[in-house]
């Protein structure tokens, strides 16, 4: 059984330039969500290209190579926009995707778009963002708590709309659907004010997914009243298996 929730506000920003998509397809569910760089042109356009890449149908193919297919669609629509009208020359975006298919669970991101992972409402991990803060927190030159502070943490090594020299792996993890397991997708915006700690005790007092992202809001806005707070978004997905 699938239980889902999603919120996206603007902030403080003019507009909003995430985008949040769900399908349900045969035999399970495809998350994504994607952060556009607004600093570069363009980002809602951006994020809309890459989370119209989850669209396409599985084709009976593994889990892995599903999320693979997505980001690379996700990276040729953008760059197809780009290339066919220069107003959109600079445009770039993250994007962060789940796909639950098979009694299997996957996700991949790139930028600093994240996935948390909980297992029986305790947090487990949460995906790497591809930035310079990451680098150095990688390095034990930072904590990992100085990340969402920190002066370079919108200097992103890697995003959708830049040129490749080389494919990124883009794919973290696929495991078993089993018992109860808790997945939260999220912008830089949303996990900027609220730590890991702070999320799994929401969690655990939360009845449903869109309780859980309701209460996660509040503590938001609290922590980024007197900020210029950043778009938003996020998708709460809850998992049991039988």
């Amino acid at each position: 059984m699938i239980l889902y929730a999603q919120v996206s506000c603007q902030g403080n920003r003019e507009y909003n330039e995430d985008r949040v998509k769900i399908c349900r397809k045969s035999g399970g569910y495809t998350f994504g969500l994607a952060d556009g760089l607004g600093g570069h042109g363009h980002g809602d356009m951006a994020a809309e290209l890459a989370v119209g890449a989850i669209a396409s149908d599985r084709k009976e193919k593994e889990i892995r190579e599903v999320l693979e297919d997505y980001f690379d669609q996700a990276q040729k629509n953008v760059l197809e926009k780009k290339n066919q009208d220069r107003q959109y020359l600079n445009m770039m975006t993250t994007m962060v995707a789940m796909e639950v298919c098979h009694h299997q669970i996957g996700w991949g991101h790139i930028g600093d778009s994240r996935l948390y992972y909980f297992q029986d409402r305790k947090y487990v991990s949460h995906t790497l963002d591809h930035s310079v803060p990451q680098i150095l927190a990688s390095r034990g030159e930072i904590k990992e708590s100085d990340i969402r502070h920190h002066p370079d943490r919108n200097r992103l090594l890697r995003s959708l709309g830049s040129e490749w020299d080389q494919k990124p792996q883009c794919v973290d993890r696929v495991i078993e659907q089993t018992g109860r397991q808790q997945f939260l997708l999220c912008s830089d915006g949303f996990w900027e004010y609220i730590e890991e700690r702070e999320m799994e005790q929401i969690l655990q007092n939360s009845l449903t997914p869109g309780q859980w992202l309701k209460k996660m809001k509040k503590v938001i806005l609290k922590n980024g009243h007197g900020y210029n707070m950043d778009n938003y978004s996020a998708v709460a997905v809850w998992s049991k298996s039988k």
